[in-house]
């Protein structure tokens, strides 16, 4: 898997909360889900972005959503009946 192929919804969803600086064990209470399933999600998610640590997943997926901004035009250029904020 490559870091453009889209996540399946509750590795996304793990992914979101680890972003927001949450433990696994956190994770896996705010979704409803064991800590085991949680840990499979994580170890997922490093396979997809060929991580090897949490703190190497988050630094990417950080710098992937910078550079994602950076590449956007100005907000002044935006037409703003067509653009949408993910």
């Amino acid at each position: 898997m490559d870091d453009e192929t889209p996540l399946p919804r509750r590795q996304s969803q793990t992914l979101k909360l680890l972003l927001q600086g949450k433990s696994e064990k956190e994770v896996a209470s705010t979704l409803g889900l064991s800590p085991h399933t949680i840990h499979v999600y994580v170890k997922a998610l490093y396979r997809h972005w060929g991580v090897g640590s949490r703190a190497e997943l988050l630094s990417r997926v950080f710098g992937e959503l910078l550079h994602d901004r950076s590449a956007e035009p100005h907000p002044a250029s935006v037409d703003m009946h067509t653009h949408v904020e993910v």
